[in-house]
């Protein structure tokens, strides 16, 4: 069939949510032990052109975003190689859990299409890791400074939109924290 891709699992929602998210915390640990933070997330979020900060005002951005430019120094570079590890352990997770199936030696899946098989082409995390990967894509496998700081917003916009949809799942389900224990997510 021709169309938009639904997602293929048969996993029920709140297993698939709880296997990613518990995934993510790999990618996530490794931009911290980068040295990004929320403050930079933040100033990220705010140069994403879909995303808009509420409650911020530009000035604030704008001081956070020069204080941190002049730490850098603008030197700062990253090899694609070391968030390729993280990006691997992420997917192995989701492979051991039987979330997707194994993927080819030295032929990894994009995220955008491993998010797009657990949650459909049209849902909304699909733009962020989209953008996330655009990011971290690198230039001759080194990431700059400010891709890498943007990619670390767009990797918060996704833990965001996975942690609201597990609060709507457990809120339907009638539990919270409990509940999405299964075997999938069994070691």
């Amino acid at each position: 069939m021709l169309g938009r891709k639904e997602p293929r699992t048969p996993h029920s929602r709140g297993v698939i949510l709880e296997v990613v998210s518990d995934a993510l915390r790999e990618i996530e640990g490794h931009f911290e032990m980068m040295g990004f933070s929320s403050t930079q997330e933040s100033t990220a979020q705010a140069e994403s052109p879909d995303v808009t900060p509420e409650n911020e005002e530009p000035e604030d951005i704008d001081e956070v975003e020069y204080a941190e430019d002049e730490d850098s120094g603008g030197d700062t570079v990253f090899e694609r190689e070391e968030i390729e590890v993280a990006l691997d352990v992420f997917l192995s997770d989701l492979v051991r859990k039987k979330l997707i199936k194994k993927y080819k030696r030295n032929k990894l899946p994009t995220l955008e299409s491993v998010f797009g098989e657990l949650f459909g082409d049209d849902h909304q995390i699909i733009k962020p890791v989209k953008r996330f990967e655009e990011h971290i894509e690198g230039y001759f496998d080194i990431v700059g400074y400010e891709d890498m700081k943007i990619a670390y917003g767009e990797l918060t916009q996704i833990r965001d939109i996975i942690n609201k949809e597990l609060e709507s799942y457990a809120a339907k389900q009638g539990t919270f924290g409990e509940g999405f224990e299964s075997k999938a997510t069994k070691d």
